[in-house]
């Protein structure tokens, strides 16, 4: 057994369920919370490094499916396509159910990130500073969708001054629904343990076939300074004019390493950064930005820090990724070769 498998299988028996219920209640929707969960873990558990911490590992899942949440309903306003999906909801005899459909239905008024603020105020217990650490903006602004939130949630639920909704009676019907909810979203754990052995594997071979592609420009630069003999040195690279420019995940921090990558950046014609001549697309954090131009530029992190240069030996940690998520951006940057999840960064030894 691997050794990130058995923290997995902890983190699923000890945590699954409540994993479902937050994913349903950002959702609403059974499948829909099933592939948030999954695609969460299967992010995380290929690349981070993996502790042996579940509270720790269950943070990452829970801010990778926040993440998701937001970026792809703010990116496809799918929230607002679906809402005439939830009109009419199919009658329960049962109270509890009826209650909780009730709920969903009122829920799905929200913008995602009123829907966010709720259910991580009134169902995950944040504080407004939590809160606004989570979604990367300013505390008047969670207060703002919080407020708004509670008059649409209370004008759906039919709430009226004489019997005004209580911070407690919103929690209680959060629980509720998340426990009505919560059962049918399928957390797959086998199928998600089997894409996750796949991406690390992937993630190790382009790894070595990055070092491998250092090697062999090295040797190639070695051969030519030696036997320079009467022959004429190769013409010197044409640097596009384009500024240099980003791929960007929708992670708020690097990735872990699973893997080392040993190259320098560079900037192709269009302007894109990439793991020296290889067709290997580098994908960084949310936040980070470049500078410079295409023949001499710097990586800056979200705190304006320099982390990399152009041309300088590096070692990247990381790992590779299967496929161009919808939340990322700079998707015309990697219409080739392989994807490579920057991690941290240091000096080429």
């Amino acid at each position: 057994m691997a050794d990130w498998e058995p923290v997995f299988r902890a983190l699923l028996a000890l945590r699954g369920g409540a994993l479902r219920s937050y994913a349903y209640l950002l959702t609403g929707d059974a499948t829909t919370a099933s592939d948030l969960v999954q695609e969460a873990l299967t992010r995380v558990f290929s690349r981070w490094r993996i502790g042996a911490d579940v509270n720790e590992l269950e943070a990452y899942v829970r801010r990778a499916m926040l993440n998701q949440y937001i970026d792809s309903r703010r990116r496809l306003k799918r929230w607002n396509a679906t809402r005439h999906l939830l009109v009419d909801v199919p009658h329960h005899d049962d109270d509890q159910l009826a209650v909780a459909d009730e709920v969903r239905q009122a829920l799905a008024t929200l913008s995602p990130k009123q829907r966010a603020c709720v259910v991580l105020r009134y169902y995950e217990d944040l504080t407004i500073t939590e809160i606004a650490d989570e979604l990367g903006c300013a505390e008047g602004t969670v207060k703002r969708h919080l407020a708004d939130a509670r008059t649409k949630l209370a004008t759906q639920l039919g709430v009226t001054e004489e019997h005004p909704m209580t911070t407690n009676d919103l929690r209680d019907l959060l629980r509720a629904t998340a426990a009505e909810g919560s059962n049918a979203v399928d957390l797959a754990e086998d199928a998600v343990a089997t894409r996750i052995r796949h991406r690390r594997t992937r993630s190790r071979r382009l790894a070595i076939g990055g070092a491998a592609l250092t090697a062999a420009v090295v040797i190639a630069g070695t051969t030519w300074a030696v036997n320079t003999g009467g022959g004429q040195p190769p013409p010197a690279a044409k640097h596009s004019t384009v500024p240099p420019r980003l791929v960007q995940s929708d992670f708020d921090g690097p990735s872990g390493m699973e893997a080392a990558l040993q190259t320098t950046l560079t900037a192709d014609a269009n302007g894109c950064v990439r793991a020296g001549q290889s067709d290997v697309t580098l994908v960084w954090p949310r936040g980070y930005t470049v500078r410079g131009d295409s023949k001499s530029f710097e990586i800056l992190d979200g705190t304006n820090k320099v982390v990399a240069r152009s041309g300088t030996p590096l070692t990247i940690g990381g790992g590779g990724a299967d496929r161009f998520q919808n939340t990322w951006t700079g998707r015309d940057c990697a219409t080739r070769g392989h994807l490579w999840m920057v991690g941290g960064i240091s000096a080429a030894r």
